[in-house]
């Protein structure tokens, strides 16, 4: 593309000409504001065009994903991802119904009057996009093309009117073979990896310059009903009485105060100043503090006299900022709007209390150590690490621990912290789904204070947020971010107990915007804790979050670019599943493949144990990993997934005569299984196959395995297990309608023998505590690799052997848990949820590993494998065996198997492949050296082994 012309068509244009940078959107909207009335239906083409190029650019730019590549589906992706507000939806929105507009017949609607529109929403998304890329803030305004004169011109137009190119049009025309090629080179530029960092600042500069910069008096107007929406009574100078509200906010009126714009007084004292200045004059708040220059008759009222006002705000038109001169070292920070006058006064009573340590930033830093009861050595390092980010006065802090490993726990310990020795106001604790949320209230009030002291909901009031109580007294509040977006909506909120699917569902068509709501100002929050529930800090929900003025604490399973950028990089601690494994706090799985036929009865079933394929990645390379909530799509080769109920039948058939033989092999009860169903519709119809398949009755026992006659005797169609329980259920949104309450059959499932299987959609398949678990049945694909690490730590947690024969009673320990895969989740390369146990029974029993580590010759699979193998003894061993093992060992067992994990980790593994064959052996020998020179360790664990299993 000759840039010459492309000047020349960028000097020509009235509209798009600071888009010079930009060829591509300069050409496509000069071409559709030339063409507006000379041929509106090819303006409105070159307008769609401009749509499509910039939500290409921004899909690429942010890793969006979209599930197709049309503009509609590059739109919806956006959204998804938090990019587009409503108005700028609105825009992209317009342009692509012109693909409808432009054929509709000659007496629709007028074509100039919408190839106007059209160009409007082109003017909008660029100067949007300009904003947010060169930062240039200067306000511009749609200019509309004139239209032409009423008669063209004679022949005594000049020669220069008559050149090819002399005008706009002319010149659109002349590029346009170019501007194709331009744009299909654009088209085949592939993907690039955004890196993290970049993706964030572009994310949060496309949605602060959404909106338009104000100036002047506009901005003054907006400020003052911002003021006023804040609790403000806003008074000008010459007509100001300080006693006619708690908080008076001043207008500057003769400049002796210099830039400030407003003076702000908490009953009746001068606190703090607000300036206005538009966003592009580059005007920062000052930290250290404001000294106004104060008429003779303001002096008397200042707070503090000879001090500087410690409270700053700087109204830019699209945002604010604040400043709080009390804090051990101020920093600027944006804030939705001013804080309001009951805010402040209480700061202000804080501060005057305790003048050492004036605010919360100032207490982070006081902390008193961190007992080590009641927590796991994992859990304990984390919340030190927590703490001590806080202390620095880190705004976001991310924490990853291994599903099972007790987040929520790290999460109450957290908060009771937090409000005891910090002087945190109130607690926002975010849960996934709402029925979490009543676990989570659960584990508030089951928690003591290491000093033996009250229970935490004794101490702090514990409440759910609801329609009925609102916050209440509450000092630690439960909700999803659904709920807590519809109360700032002002809708009317549903009960706490209540589960509705439209208020657990990520999926919205509409950009989530928020604006001011009194009873729940920004300020309500100074701690938001974000247990793993990483879509709502990114994407389109993430706005809730950035209203409140508060730290937020993520604690996630399984974290991705998304989250890892929302949370700035500033990843405190991080807890594997493969190092829960090793330190007994976890357990590892197998994997069992169930492949159906495609479409034709009586095909044959093809299944057994697998070893997935994996490609664990270092912990750089998970950062950047995008979530992609579009999960798997049908017709992918070498995938059926099992739809008619005859396929349905026929894995349920499988999975019942493998248990005994291959899945669990000598079990004869069916052990706890949780079976993933695409909805409520279908988990209904799957629990009632699986009654009919197992057709258990008190005459049987539950025995998996039945022979055909046996089966044909019992009350297949009952599913009733023995005293009249049930054998299967199903949870899900729809139970409460349908066969009573879910929490009571969620309770059952979790506590006592029966039902042996459940039956869910998503309402149980990620964050429940089912401790005897065993058995994962995936009968739809799952969203994405993190939540196939969600959905599987359901069954990685660990039980006391004496509570887990209580409700299995056909197995002395749970020592592992299996997923049974239907749908070919496992066929694709995992990169989450990554087992230990990467070598079969069969393949490599435990006598020839063990003989391989004696020998110093093993692989990484290997070692990965004698990990598992030893987490899985460990689980069966008694106290004084395992005191045995550890003097044979000189170190614990769980020692040995750490330093195993250790050593296929990706950052250490892929660190000896850089080097070399040789510096990969010599990894793997140092791993399993403890155990090649202590023959007497070695006799001792095959002998436990032995005795174990027979």
């Amino acid at each position: 593309m000759d840039l010459r012309q492309v000047r020349r068509l960028a000097e020509r244009s009235g509209n798009f000409g600071f888009l010079a940078a930009q060829p591509l959107l300069l050409c496509y909207g000069a071409g559709a504001e030339s063409l507006v009335y000379r041929d509106p239906v090819r303006s409105m083409t070159a307008a769609r065009a401009f749509g499509e190029i910039l939500a290409q650019d921004l899909v690429r730019r942010t890793n969006s994903r979209p599930r197709s590549g049309s503009f509609h589906h590059r739109i919806r992706a956006l959204v998804a991802s938090g990019v587009l507000v409503p108005h700028i939806l609105a825009a992209f929105e317009q342009l692509r119904g012109i693909g409808q507009l432009t054929h509709e017949p000659p007496d629709g609607p007028d074509e100039p009057g919408a190839a106007l529109d059209c160009l409007r929403a082109c003017f909008t998304l660029g100067s949007w996009w300009h904003r947010a890329t060169t930062g240039d803030r200067t306000p511009v305004s749609f200019v509309p093309p004139s239209p032409p004169p009423a008669t063209e011109p004679g022949p005594d137009r000049t020669a220069a009117d008559r050149r090819p190119g002399s005008t706009a049009a002319g010149l659109f025309e002349s590029l346009r073979p170019a501007i194709e090629a331009a744009r299909q080179e654009f088209d085949r530029r592939p993907p690039e990896r955004i890196p993290t960092d970049r993706r964030e600042e572009l994310v949060n500069q496309l949605r602060r310059t959404s909106r338009e910069p104000l100036a002047g008096p506009r901005l003054r107007d907006e400020l003052d009903r911002h003021l006023a929406a804040a609790g403000w009574v806003v008074q000008s100078e010459n007509r100001s009485n300080l006693a006619a509200a708690l908080g008076v906010a001043v207008r500057r009126t003769d400049g002796t105060i210099g830039p400030t714009d407003y003076l702000l007084h908490v009953d009746g004292r001068l606190v703090g100043v607000v300036e206005t200045a538009p966003e592009a004059t580059g005007n920062v708040l000052r930290p250290g503090g404001y000294r106004p220059g104060l008429t003779a008759a303001q002096r008397p009222t200042v707070w503090r006299p000879g001090q500087p006002l410690p409270f700053g705000y700087l109204a830019t038109g699209t945002g604010t900022a604040s400043v709080n001169g009390l804090d051990p070292f101020p920093r600027t920070r944006e804030v939705f709007s001013v804080h309001r006058p009951a805010t402040l006064a209480r700061w202000m009573r804080a501060a005057d209390d305790d003048p050492r340590a004036p605010t919360l930033r100032a207490r982070l830093r006081q902390l008193p150590p961190l007992p080590a009861y009641g927590l796991w050595p994992a859990q304990h390092a984390a919340l030190e690490a927590l703490e001590r980010s806080l202390a620095e006065d880190r705004p976001r802090s991310l924490i990853h621990l291994a599903a099972g490993t007790g987040k929520t726990r790290v999460a109450v310990a957290a908060s009771y912290r937090l409000l005891r020795y910090a002087g945190a106001h109130r607690v926002l604790h975010l849960v996934d789904r709402n029925n979490l949320g009543r676990q989570a209230l659960a584990r508030y009030a089951g928690y003591r204070s290491p000093d033996d002291g009250p229970s935490f909901s004794e101490s702090y009031p514990v409440d759910r947020l609801s329609g009925a109580t609102m916050l209440g007294s509450a000092r630690v509040v439960i909700s999803t971010v659904q709920r807590l977006y519809a109360a700032l909506a002002g809708r009317e909120l549903p009960d706490a107990d209540h589960d509705d699917e439209a208020y657990d569902s990520y999926e919205s068509d509409t950009p989530v915007e928020v604006g001011y709501h009194p009873n729940l100002p920004p300020e309500t929050f100074d701690v938001i804790v974000v247990d793993d529930c990483d879509r709502a800090v990114y994407g389109q929900w993430r706005g809730v979050l950035e209203y409140f003025d508060a730290v937020v604490v993520g604690l996630t399973t399984a974290p991705v670019q998304q989250s890892f950028g929302f949370f700035q990089q500033n990843l405190v601690a991080e807890y594997t599943g493969q190092e829960a494994v090793a330190d007994g706090v976890g357990l590892d799985f197998d994997t069992y493949r169930i492949r159906v036929p495609d479409g034709v009865p009586g095909g044959s079933v093809e299944a057994g144990p697998v070893v997935p394929r994996w490609e664990q990645h270092t912990r750089a390379e998970r950062h950047h990993e995008v979530e992609d909530d579009f999960g798997y799509v049908g017709g992918q080769p070498g995938r059926v997934v099992p739809a008619a109920p005859e396929q349905l039948r026929l894995v349920l058939e499988t999975f019942r005569d493998r248990l005994p033989s291959e899945i669990f092999p000598g079990r004869t009860q069916v052990p706890k299984t949780l079976i993933l169903a695409r909805d409520a519709g279908h988990a209904e119809e799957v629990v009632t196959l699986v009654r009919d398949v197992f057709a258990t009755t008190a005459g049987t026992g539950d025995r998996a395995t039945t022979a055909a006659g046996d089966r044909a005797a019992t009350s297949a169609a009952s599913g009733i297990a023995a005293a009249g329980e049930p054998f299967a259920v199903a949870i899900t949104y729809g139970t409460r309608w349908s066969a009573g309450d879910p929490d009571e059959l969620l309770r059952a499932f979790r506590d006592t023998p029966y039902p042996r299987i459940a039956v869910t959609d998503d309402l149980i398949a990620t964050g429940i505590d089912v401790p005897a678990l065993e058995c994962v049945v995936l009968l739809r694909p799952v969203r994405n690799a993190g939540h196939l690490a969600r959905l599987t730590g359901r069954a990685a947690r660990t039980v006391p052997p004496a509570e887990f024969r209580a409700i299995t009673g056909d197995a002395p320990v749970k020592d592992r848990f299996v997923v049974v895969d239907a749908v070919g989740v496992t066929d694709a390369a995992l990169a989450e949820a990554v087992p230990l146990h990467r070598c079969t029974e069969r393949q490599l029993p435990l006598p020839e590993l063990i003989g391989r580590a004696a020998r110093l010759s093993v692989t990484p699979d290997e070692v990965a494998t004698l990990a598992a193998r030893l987490a899985r003894l460990n689980h069966r061993l008694t106290g004084p065996e395992r005191a045995e093992l550890a003097v044979l060992g000189g170190q614990p067992l769980t020692g040995i198997m750490r330093e195993l994990v250790e050593a296929v980790a990706p950052e250490q593994l892929e660190t000896a492949r850089a080097a070399g064959p040789d510096a990969v052996r010599g990894l793997m020998a140092t791993a399993v050296r403890p155990l090649a020179v202590r023959p007497e360790l070695r006799d001792r664990l095959l002998e436990l082994h032995r005795a174990a299993h027979r």
